[in-house]
């Protein structure tokens, strides 16, 4: 009943008729039986990074504490058994939770005791994809909705460059503007690796729709505003008060064919 090893002796008499003989002793050894407490024997880790070490303790001096571990297939990075502390880094082959559970025995002067369990609960690393791929836009038009596709219960945090020439999504200059957005996967606070998606912006007189000035304006001649669509380029070539002239090239501006009916505003794709 204690946590050492206790000598128990016996005192055995023979007794034949009445008649005592001299009486012999004999000893016995015996041992505890040791226990474990593993700490911490619950945690929940992300995939790829090390565990807290689970440590296994005693009350019984000179305890050796072996454990083995199962759940060997869908998690791998530590050994499948071994003593003492257990330490590492466990790797989620999966797309969901995966639960290792450690089971630890302890042994003193070749006595085993109840054994016990730690588990550590392994989250995959989260993914990202987008099916929306790279796309073009005039300035101050929508984008085409980014979308993400993942492991459920995935959160995407993204961030975008190009702040300062590129304003909500507008193009704020007069030369194509590139916006990249980098989109991180985060799920039970495990961040995967980040992907991006990139934006072009055409110009601030880029645009699918181009507005002239009210007809009370000066007029003016020759105002040079193109823009650069997925079929050719939309040329606004001139402007008198209210009436503009239009030109479409699609051999990159080396010939131009002009556009008739032509009002304050053109749309062309």
């Amino acid at each position: 009943t204690t946590n050492s090893p206790q000598i128990v002796n016996f005192t055995i008499t023979p007794t034949a008729n009445g008649c005592n003989g001299i009486p012999i002793t004999v000893s016995a050894t015996i041992n505890p039986t040791p226990n474990v407490v593993a700490t911490p024997n619950t945690q929940n880790v992300c995939s790829g990074l090390p565990i807290s070490d689970i440590i296994p303790s005693g009350t019984v001096a000179g305890t050796t504490f072996n454990w083995t571990r199962n759940n060997t297939v869908n998690v791998t990075g530590i050994s499948n058994s071994g003593t003492g502390n257990i330490a590492g880094t466990l790797t989620n082959n999966t797309l969901a939770n995966q639960t290792v559970t450690f089971t630890i025995t302890p042994t003193a002067a070749g006595c085993n005791g109840s054994s016990t369990t730690a588990t550590v609960i392994v989250y995959p690393t989260p993914t990202a994809a987008t099916v929306t791929g790279s796309q073009t836009i005039c300035s101050g038009n929508p984008i085409t909705t980014i979308a993400f596709t993942g492991i459920s219960g995935t959160t995407y945090n993204w961030v975008r460059d190009n702040t300062s020439n590129v304003t909500g999504i507008a193009n704020t200059t007069t030369t194509q503007q590139t916006v990249t957005f980098t989109i991180t996967p985060v799920r039970n606070g495990c961040s995967g690796v980040p992907i991006t998606a990139q934006v072009v912006v055409e110009a601030a007189s880029f645009g699918g729709a181009v507005t002239l000035s009210p007809p009370n304006i000066v007029p003016v001649i020759n105002v040079k505003t193109e823009c650069h669509t997925a079929s050719g380029i939309l040329y606004l070539s001139g402007q008198r008060g209210n009436v503009v002239r239009w030109e479409f090239s699609t051999d990159g501006g080396l010939t131009w064919t002009s556009i008739a009916n032509t009002t304050t505003t053109h749309n062309y794709s």
